[in-house]
């Protein structure tokens, strides 16, 4: 149970490092954020930072529970981004709908809003195909038992 809590941990932490500079980027496009940098533009990179944290441990989370049994070879390239992409798109959406619970009824999502979770998507399913790339490359870890 807690080697499934440290694998989504270190997952999220990986994930959050690849959405940081994506945030930046789209971010820079978007003009979401200004240069000079002003102090709403660093908790915008706290914001992706967090989304790509949580997405990864909501992964790392799903591909645990739905794919137990499963080596990394094992499981499919579709499956994984399957995976990814909810992970990717679930958490920004949930967070919006909560967001949402607290405002008042005539605060309605921008249209932009839909493209950026679909966009989120997409980088989670991009991120766990990467993700599981670098653990294939890993090299197997060889277990040494102690002397008796």
């Amino acid at each position: 149970m807690l080697r499934r809590i440290r694998s989504a941990l270190i997952l999220g932490l990986l994930w959050a490092v690849v959405w940081l500079p994506v945030g930046v980027v789209a971010g820079a496009a978007f003009r979401w954020i200004a240069i000079p940098l002003q102090p709403i533009d660093w908790a915008f990179f706290g914001m992706f930072i967090g989304l790509g944290f949580a997405s990864g441990a909501t992964f790392g989370a799903l591909l645990s529970r739905l794919e137990r049994g499963q080596t990394v070879e094992g499981v499919r390239p579709g499956r994984l981004a399957v995976w990814g992409l909810t992970a990717g798109a679930s958490i920004p959406i949930l967070f919006c709908l909560i967001v949402l619970a607290f405002l008042p009824g005539d605060v309605h999502l921008a249209r932009s809003a839909y493209g950026l979770f679909t966009l989120l998507g997409l980088l989670g399913a991009a991120t766990a195909e990467l993700s599981i790339a670098l653990a294939k490359r890993a090299a197997p870890i060889e277990i040494v038992a102690p002397p008796t």
